[in-house]
């Protein structure tokens, strides 16, 4: 039997980083906002899959929790990745020009405008009422960077992302310890 046949997600339990992604994935697939969602950093990244959304875990700490449980905390970190190349050119004196970093603001933090609640169809819309999901729990609180960065591929990509850094706490049965 080939080795690489059993690393698939049909024989694992779906992970922080896969609930997370599968969670972005069903808010914003059907309106096209993004072209692709990955589990790790598709790096290189091409124009034709800009822009997408990866997650990955940086981390993990564990520890003894209740009985017979252990509390695991999954560091992980959701890029939201755009090409900057789409602003070259825009007529900065135009306030109706909509820059990358403006529509990745509203993509990660927007707000609708009577209510000032988190809009369903943006990143914290999507995460925050998520609190729960099974036995994980999306952390109280976390932290957005903004910038460029570029990546390697051939046409020369250069990305602007926003970085979401959150915690998920996970408890885990540990059915026999000794």
């Amino acid at each position: 039997m080939n080795p690489q046949a059993q690393w698939n997600e049909e024989n694992f339990y779906p992970d922080a980083v896969i609930r997370i992604r599968d969670l972005l994935k069903a808010a914003f697939q059907a309106d096209g906002t993004f072209k692709g969602f990955y589990d790790g950093d598709p790096d290189p990244v091409g124009k034709s899959v800009l822009p997408c959304i990866s997650v990955t875990e940086t981390d993990m700490a564990f520890d003894v929790g209740a009985t017979q449980t252990d509390r695991n905390t999954h560091t992980l970190l959701i890029k939201i990745m755009f090409n900057k190349k789409d602003d070259f050119g825009a007529a900065l004196s135009d306030p109706q020009v909509d820059l990358t970093s403006r529509k990745m603001r509203w993509i990660v933090l927007g707000r609708d405008p009577t209510t000032n609640n988190y809009l369903p169809n943006s990143v914290m819309g999507v995460l925050r009422p998520n609190f729960t999901m099974g036995n994980y729990a999306i952390g109280n609180s976390g932290k957005v960077t903004w910038g460029v960065n570029e990546r390697e591929e051939v046409d020369g990509v250069a990305t602007a992302e926003a970085h979401i850094m959150i915690t998920v706490e996970e408890l885990m049965v540990i059915p026999t310890r000794t």
